[in-house]
């Protein structure tokens, strides 16, 4: 206020959580042309008038605020989970597929009518042999690639093959062939570079429930003594070994492009 040759000038920091003063500071002010003008500018009242003016309150220091955010009711809800079944136009690697999965490659385009490989959800797992007795695989009868890509062709040779001899049931690539997960059937026994790619993508970073373990893939690999055997990787360290008696029971997890 106007004290004559002076002005009274009180500064007061409100915390606005209570409502209280937290600090009050009291100064005056000569007069002078500058605070004449400073003041008719302003819009308040000149010297001499009596008239009064409330200062802006800073807020003092130690006691800065946030200002509270909107209430949690009033916020937008979380978007909904894509549903099983449904397509996204695109996928991060670790996300749940389609198909109720694990997606663990990208391609980074649709060439081929595929972009991304789901690996099945771990409930799906089983323990199978390469190939049933008495089925004997004949390598130069069977695609044997061991790209990424190849998976499914693979497979489809694999279980031609079987086919053309009585059967497969009970194999690694049957089983696969033979997978309905969440109304998906389009499932197959991966190659050795997309069950390379299960390890890193997934396993290794804790993901897609995977267990230390040997786990076949749909690769085989003649050897001169002992005729042809299977491909897999040890998920326990990420060793690969193309030397495995077909008869052994390994892991299988199923996997599909879309």
């Amino acid at each position: 206020g106007n004290l004559g040759d002076v002005y009274s000038l009180s500064l007061k920091a409100i915390n606005i959580e209570t409502a209280t003063v937290a600090v009050s500071y009291p100064a005056d002010i000569a007069q002078s042309t500058r605070i004449e003008t400073l003041l008719a500018n302003g819009g308040g009242s000149s010297a001499g008038t009596g008239g009064t003016r409330t200062a802006q309150t800073p807020q003092a220091s130690g006691n800065t605020k946030t200002a509270p955010a909107a209430a949690a009711g009033s916020l937008a809800p979380p978007p909904p989970a894509v549903p099983v079944g449904v397509i996204k136009d695109s996928y991060a690697i670790g996300e749940t597929g389609p198909a109720g999965g694990f997606i663990f490659y990208d391609k980074g385009n649709n060439s081929g009518g595929w972009q991304y490989l789901e690996a099945a959800p771990a409930r799906t797992e089983f323990t199978a042999i390469w190939n049933p007795p008495g089925r004997s695989v004949d390598s130069s009868q069977i695609n044997n690639d061991v790209a990424v890509g190849k998976g499914l062709d693979n497979t489809k040779a694999i279980v031609a093959w079987f086919s053309k001899l009585g059967g497969g049931f009970g194999s690694a690539a049957w089983e696969c062939n033979d997978l309905v997960v969440n109304g998906f059937d389009d499932w197959f026994l991966p190659s050795l570079g997309e069950l390379n790619y299960m390890y890193g993508n997934l396993h290794r970073k804790g993901l897609g429930g995977f267990n230390g373990d040997w786990y076949w893939c749909s690769n085989s690999n003649f050897n001169q003594l002992r005729g042809t055997r299977g491909s897999g990787i040890n998920f326990l360290n990420g060793t690969q070994n193309n030397d495995i008696n077909f008869s052994n029971k390994y892991r299988v997890r199923a996997i599909r492009q879309f």
